[in-house]
């Protein structure tokens, strides 16, 4: 993924404002795909209320809308935050629930990575399990330019 990669195509909707979502999230919201979507994942329920701010609660309602949308498959089992050295992202899916896949998206300032692991669904054992997908993880590294 190139970088800004999500952040451009959700303001290419035409429906964001990014001086509207600066001033609804904090001026870092758009400054990586990292930090979007991590805005948008730590979205709950919890943050709309009777007592909520209007823009705040304008703001979490749209995150959480748009939280359903973005969200794969195996993310019902489980959303972590993962990190190795410059690169930190999200996997989606335990493998211990055994979903049909786990998805691993991360990011550095270059752009971004993801993996999709699929899971069979007819053995009792995980297709990966988390031990493998920290290994994974662990072991990416940045080459330098080859220009």
């Amino acid at each position: 993924m190139a970088p800004k990669e999500f952040v451009k195509d959700f303001l290419s909707t035409g429906k964001a404002n990014p001086a509207g979502l600066r001033n609804l999230y904090g001026e870092g919201v758009l400054q990586s795909d990292y930090s979007l979507k991590q805005q948008i994942l730590e979205a709950t329920p919890a943050k709309v209320g009777l007592l909520t701010p209007r823009k705040e609660a304008v703001g979490s309602a749209m995150l959480l809308l748009i939280k359903g949308i973005i969200m794969p498959s195996g993310a019902e089992s489980g959303i972590y935050q993962i990190r190795a050295g410059d690169f930190r992202g999200f996997q989606f899916g335990d493998p211990r629930s055994r979903p049909k896949s786990i998805d691993l998206e991360i990011y550095n300032q270059d752009g971004g990575l993801g993996f999709i692991f699929s899971q069979p669904q007819n053995t009792s054992d995980p297709a990966i399990t988390q031990a493998q997908i920290n290994r994974i993880v662990q072991s990416l590294r940045k080459l330098p330019n080859q220009d």
